[in-house]
């Protein structure tokens, strides 16, 4: 089992080894997302009707001063493991989970002093800050996991790790849920915390036993913390590059304001539910595949087209049928946040599927100060161009910052990436992106044509992911086949296999 203390390591895959773990490790994940994207979804319809848009807010930004804390835990150490070319010793892991513990005891404490003050700069109530408090106490439970959990994303043991990842989105749900249903408001969401990441540590142990142990190994140390603190640095610029909501917007706005931008960016990130993992799947993926371009380059475009194929029709779609979405599944107490949902569905077209596969590139080729470049630019455009608009327009300026950052920096994005590797990633945009586009337009002409009502809404959305499910399926049978060949060997991939190479099954 991987992770055991003196058991023999797995050896790596390479090749087409290589291609068809990762193809298994994506789909494993995508099953496993799906299932943990309808539960968000579910979660998110109910509580969306019970709580409101400042308790919403609160959390929010309480949430975001407790995942602050939570990067400077990290330091990277997680993704240095991940992308070392040799196989970690126990003192490579042992040397991660110490430094870690200690981060967290560290943070934590600090995070119980600065809670008070914090919630008094944002005006909240005392209640504030010890929930606050209790999201950051629960940064000793989550840094338990780090080390099973990334032993089974080195090897691509996505299938497991995609369990652990379903079971803690849907304990979070679920907690969260009936917490609200029972009366606890906001403090739903800190139950939902602690249960879900408790529930997730002990099944990363189950499926990745690895034995815990305090240990420090100085030259160890050096070297993860080398590839470590570059690969984090990126991650706590991008968090602050993204905090004008729980910051600015808070003040100049205040919690409710929080609450409905956030709530139009979770609907428009539905896709980025199921489409996140399969970027999970490409760093380590394209870690063990950098020293062959050819095949690096391969995997690049087919991680970039499988996206596309997921995420395109998601995004149309939420974006014809936004105004019924609202009415009859959110509740119209969300209406003044829809222009935000268009406006976020729209800079998610490119920006997730090209920018997070390519900040993947990046790191996995031993580049990570592009990474780093690229978000010191995001960052400077994003406070550059975001405060003016929300001081003109409120939060909605956030939205519109958005759209106008992703597709400025697309091009200087697309031009780095294809001199590390030979590619052409938005050709792989194009047919999923029109056959997309023409199921959404059949979504909206039916949603309008019908009676109005929930069933409508039901209906539309059933015979546009009809129409995309038989068009695409067609169009593109050459990838669906390849990776199908990879994840469903045997019987049960022969039917798809069949109608997807255009030939008739034989006796």
């Amino acid at each position: 089992m991987i992770g055991e203390v003196g058991g023999a390591a797995s050896p790596l895959p390479a090749g087409a080894a290589l291609k068809a773990r990762a193809a298994r490790g994506a789909m494993a994940l995508l099953i496993r997302s799906g299932a943990s994207g309808l539960a968000a979804a579910a979660g998110g319809i109910v509580l969306a009707r019970i709580l409101t848009p400042s308790e919403f807010g609160i959390y929010a930004i309480t949430a975001f001063c407790a995942t602050f804390l939570s990067l400077f835990a990290d330091v990277g150490l997680g993704g240095a493991i991940i992308q070392k070319r040799e196989q970690p010793s126990q003192a490579d892991l042992r040397t991660v989970f110490t430094i870690q513990l200690v981060l967290a005891s560290l943070l934590v404490v600090g995070g119980f002093i600065a809670a008070g003050p914090i919630a008094a700069a944002y005006h909240l109530s005392a209640a504030a800050a010890w929930l606050m408090r209790a999201l950051v106490a629960t940064l000793l439970i989550s840094v338990m996991r780090t080390v099973p959990a990334v032993l089974l994303e080195r090897e691509l043991r996505y299938g497991r790790l995609g369990t652990v990842d379903a079971v803690q989105a849907v304990a979070f749900q679920v907690t969260a849920v009936v917490a609200a249903l029972l009366g606890s408001g906001v403090w739903s969401f800190a139950w939902a915390t602690v249960i879900s990441s408790a529930a997730g540590v002990v099944l990363a142990y189950c499926l990745s036993p690895w034995r815990p142990g305090l240990g420090f190994d100085r030259g160890a140390a050096r070297r993860l913390l080398s590839f470590g603190i570059a690969y984090q640095t990126q991650s706590i610029l991008s968090f602050v590059k993204d905090a004008m909501t729980p910051t600015m917007v808070a003040v100049l706005a205040g919690a409710a304001a929080v609450g409905y931008i956030n709530w139009a960016f979770a609907v428009a990130s539905v896709p980025l539910l199921v489409t996140g993992s399969l970027w999970q799947v490409t760093f380590p993926a394209f870690a063990r595949a950098a020293q062959d371009p050819l095949l690096l380059g391969r995997m690049v475009e087919r991680a970039v087209h499988l996206g596309a194929i997921v995420m395109l029709p998601i995004s149309f779609s939420i974006m014809a049928l936004a105004p019924q979405i609202v009415d009859y599944v959110f509740g119209t107490k969300w209406e003044p946040a829809l222009p935000s949902v268009y406006l976020f569905s729209v800079s998610f077209l490119t920006g997730p599927m090209v920018g997070s596969t390519f900040f993947n590139l990046f790191y996995a080729t031993g580049h990570p100060r592009y990474s780093l470049y690229f978000t010191i630019l995001y960052g400077v455009l994003d406070w550059g161009i975001g405060v003016p608009l929300v001081v003109w327009l409120g939060f909605n300026g956030i939205a519109i910052r958005t759209a106008i950052v992703a597709y400025v920096t697309l091009p200087p994005l697309l031009i780095v990436a294809e001199r590390l590797v030979a590619i052409q990633p938005l050709r792989q945009l194009v047919r999923p992106g029109l056959v997309a586009a023409l199921a959404a337009i059949a979504e909206w002409g039916m949603v309008n044509v019908l009676p109005a009502g929930l069933a409508s809404l039901a209906a539309a959305a059933a015979v546009g992911v009809a129409c995309y499910v038989l068009v695409i399926a067609v169009a593109d049978r050459t990838l669906i086949r390849s990776v199908l060949t990879a994840v469903l060997p045997g019987r049960l991939a022969r039917p798809l296999r069949w109608y997807l190479a255009g030939a008739a099954p034989t006796s």
